[in-house]
């Protein structure tokens, strides 16, 4: 009875025994099981490290780059707002100049303006003295055309012509008519009549023919002192007139 008792515990102890290496191997297992993550772990943590150590280098390298940038981008910034401070100061100094080359500009168009506004005066008066002076220059035109009309009427060969104050008549015709008078009709000597100034308009009371007197050749040396005036002067209105036009 004690060997069997003994025998069960020691089956029983064997058990035990069994049962705990079971459990060792288990455990065993799962420590291989545990040991295989945690290098899979610490492995994964290694490669993270690793990834994350070049990832800070690049980052790094890369806010290195960025600073480089951003002092390179302020010293740019500065420069420009410099150059930007002196651009301000010339375009003022070049305003200043701009607006005082416009007052000038200004002041000396008012001259111009002036000048042209008082020559369009001038221009204005010397077109009316040039429209009397062509006026007066028609008028006289008009009246030379009247005087050489009546020469013309006065040298026509068909007027009778005398010797003397006998009023011999003298044959036209002839080769040796070279003095002598001419009968003018009175009509035609009032028309020449007409053309004398008022001072030396006079009327002799008279039917014979009468030498001329010196008041008379005084008055004709006078007449022939204005024609020949009125011809300088009609000569000379020719020229001014040709250099108008």
């Amino acid at each position: 009875k004690e060997k069997q008792e003994y025998q069960s515990k020691i089956f029983a102890r064997d058990a035990e025994i069994q049962e705990a290496r079971e459990e060792r191997s288990t455990a065993l297992k799962l420590v291989q099981v545990v040991q295989q993550e945690l290098e899979t772990i610490q492995a994964e943590k290694e490669k993270e490290k690793r990834l994350a150590a070049a990832t800070e280098t690049k980052l790094q390298s890369t806010i290195f780059e960025l600073q480089s940038k951003i002092n390179e981008i302020s010293k740019q910034l500065e420069s420009a707002q410099e150059e930007g401070l002196q651009l301000g100061t010339l375009q003022k100094e070049s305003d200043k100049r701009m607006a005082d080359k416009m007052e000038w500009l200004n002041v000396q168009l008012e001259a111009k303006m002036a000048k042209v506004a008082s020559l369009e005066k001038e221009l204005h008066a010397t077109n009316l003295k040039f429209q009397s002076r062509d006026e007066e220059f028609e008028a006289m035109q008009q009246q030379v055309k009247k005087y050489n009309m009546f020469i013309q009427k006065i040298c026509q060969p068909q007027f009778s012509v005398v010797k003397d104050p006998s009023l011999t008549p003298v044959n036209p015709n002839g080769f040796d008519v070279v003095e002598g008078h001419v009968l003018v009709p009175l009509q035609l000597l009032l028309e020449g009549y007409g053309f004398l100034p008022e001072d030396l308009r006079q009327v002799y009371n008279q039917t014979e023919y009468c030498p001329p007197t010196q008041s008379t050749m005084e008055r004709k040396n006078s007449m022939e002192r204005r024609s020949s005036t009125e011809r300088t002067r009609n000569s000379t209105i020719d020229r001014k007139s040709s250099y108008k036009r």
